[in-house]
């Protein structure tokens, strides 16, 4: 459904700490 915790951008992209579906 989507992600929760802080977002880290690596390579230009958005990586969530923790995701949930």
């Amino acid at each position: 459904m989507g992600c929760f915790g802080n977002p880290i951008i690596v390579s230009g992209s958005i990586i969530c700490s923790y995701h949930i579906p």
